[in-house]
């Protein structure tokens, strides 16, 4: 401290530089003091329920003291332990996720609250001073972390309410979708903290948050057979479904945005994206016949289903008409992506025979076969295969 006052006033300037590094010795032990008596006093003279919101608040207050003080004498070492309030909200989480509790309950949502308002405006400060350290990880850390809070409170005030995992899952997706849309607007309007950090937020908030969207589609697809009560099911028109738009179109965007950036290959980009899309559809149609047909939502009870069967084998047949036509209509004309289609009518037409003939009889059967069948002369009017001359000069680009 005395060659900090020493500094401050400009003598021996050369005699603290040189022992500066020297000084953060007593810094680092002083820091262990003060975190110890403060974890110690917390822990004697308080409830255990209270325990996080009061951690919050002892680790926000201190690290605002430390950037006045730190202000004031010119220590920059100081101001820099702005890192420890990162890391002692991280280290609260992980307790609050280990005791399955509501993260915002009683006054931890203050002390959260205030916790990042302090990260936010000290961290403000001393990247204008250029004093911060760690900055750009520290930003993504605090988001990705406000963005995981959130996502936990809604999913525990859904089931706290009795409510369905369909409205969990909604409540997850919405904040998965808010946050690809907040990174990527942020970094295209240039918006602190997301523009000055912007590669930072590609690399560790956009590609996680694109990989839990294909998790959490997956997942939540699977898990919840559309039922959200009190309100009827409807398919698109629920929770569920408009929380996958919401998803599926902020993943889209947050694609475009790293392709010819961060080396996103836009082909693999759009298989996946298709891919998961098609598994979308697949599941909004089990869950409706599961919803008005009354068929069991089990995978063995659905593959057994003769109006699941016939459903999926014409959703099947118009999704490669959509395909094969808008192959053959793009241009210049994708004969790879007209194929892909075909591919997927071979497999409608094997799965007719190979299933749906077994169903004898049934009205299913005749609806799936005259369905199909009509498809197929469609596709065939409207989206006969492109030229291989234009396909080869396509491929020589």
């Amino acid at each position: 401290l005395r060659f900090r006052l020493r500094e401050f006033s400009g003598e021996t300037k050369d005699a603290s530089k040189n022992s500066a590094p020297l000084s953060l010795v007593p810094l680092a032990w002083a820091l262990v003091w003060w975190v110890a008596g403060l974890y110690g006093a917390i822990g004697m003279h308080t409830r255990s329920v209270h325990h996080p919101a009061l951690y919050l608040t002892a680790a926000a207050l201190s690290i605002l003291l430390f950037e006045v003080v730190g202000r004031v004498l010119a220590w920059s070492a100081l101001r820099r332990t702005q890192v420890l309030l990162t890391l002692a909200m991280l280290v609260v989480a992980l307790q609050l996720a280990d005791t399955h509790v509501n993260p915002f309950a009683g006054a931890q949502f203050f002390a959260w609250l205030l916790a990042f308002i302090v990260s936010a405006v000290v961290l403000v400060i001393q990247e204008r001073d250029n004093k911060a350290w760690g900055s750009a990880w520290q930003h993504v850390v605090l988001f990705n972390l406000a963005l995981a809070l959130i996502a936990w409170e809604l999913c525990w005030r859904a089931e706290h309410a009795a409510l369905s995992l369909a409205w969990q899952y909604a409540g997850v997706g919405a904040t998965i979708a808010t946050g690809l849309a907040m990174t990527t607007i942020g970094i295209r309007k240039n918006v602190w903290p997301f523009g000055e950090h912007a590669i930072a937020f590609r690399a560790w908030s956009v590609i996680p948050l694109l990989a839990a969207a294909l998790l959490w589609t997956m997942v939540a697809n699977v898990s919840s057979n559309g039922t959200v009560p009190p309100l009827p099911y409807l398919p698109i028109l629920n929770p569920l479904d408009l929380a996958q738009l919401a998803v599926f179109a902020a993943a889209v965007c947050a694609t475009k945005n790293l392709i010819g950036i961060v080396g996103a290959n836009k082909n693999t980009a759009l298989l996946i994206s298709a891919g998961a899309g098609f598994f979308w559809v697949n599941v909004v149609l089990l869950c409706t016949v599961h919803q008005w047909v009354d068929v069991l939502f089990e995978l063995s009870t659905l593959l057994h289903s003769v109006v699941a069967q016939a459903a999926l084998s014409l959703l099947w047949t118009t999704t490669a008409l959509v395909i094969m036509t808008y192959g053959r209509k793009k241009i210049p004309p994708s004969r790879a992506m007209w194929m892909a289609g075909a591919a997927l009518l071979g497999v409608v037409v094997v799965k007719l025979f190979a299933n749906d003939l077994g169903n004898t009889g049934t009205v299913a059967r005749i609806v799936s076969f005259i369905g199909v069948g009509v498809l197929l002369l469609v596709i065939g009017y409207v989206a006969p295969m492109p030229p291989k001359s234009v396909a080869q000069a396509q491929e020589s680009k």
